[in-house]
């Protein structure tokens, strides 16, 4: 993965983990707040449905229309998010169509459960994982060898 693309996780990450603490945000100006933001959007939602053990959310940026997933785990309460590629491996952003991501597999290995899904508009690849030790959630991009990102593929080979 390039720097770049981890940076940008990472942003969104911790963007998201902010947004879901609920605090607020000002514009600063010379370390003077220049108004609260508390009726600025930063993110819109695009769908929001339950989905076996998680309640999935997919969002964008209202300014750069870059899509992400939100997952939380209702066992658990724990939540994990990423930012949503298209097949060439740079970020998805909102086409004004709805989408979200279609649970192919799960599978539970001792104390973790292993879900993958694709993205229902780009057909991208994602897997999430769960210990119910911990509570952890993890969700993260499914990759070819060659770097690229894996598509679903039905069980004729078709997209």
């Amino acid at each position: 993965m390039t720097r770049k693309r981890i940076l940008a996780m990472i942003i969104a990450l911790s963007t998201l983990a902010f947004l879901g603490s609920g605090c607020h945000t000002a514009a600063m100006d010379n370390g003077e707040e220049k108004g609260g933001s508390e009726g600025q959007n930063l993110f819109e939602v695009i769908t929001n449905e339950t989905i076996g053990n998680y309640q999935q959310t997919i969002i964008y940026d209202v300014e750069e229309l870059t899509e992400y997933v939100y997952l939380w785990h209702k066992g658990s309460g724990r939540t994990a998010s990423t930012v949503l590629y298209l097949p060439d491996g740079t970020p998805k952003t909102y086409s004004g169509e709805a989408c979200k991501l279609i649970l192919v597999s799960r599978e539970e290995f001792s104390n973790y459960t292993l879900s993958v899904m694709y993205d229902s508009e780009t057909s991208v690849m994602y897997a999430s994982s769960w210990n119910s030790n911990e509570g952890d959630i993890t969700i993260q991009l499914l990759y070819h060898a060659d770097g690229t990102p894996k598509l679903y593929r039905n069980s004729e080979g078709v997209l």
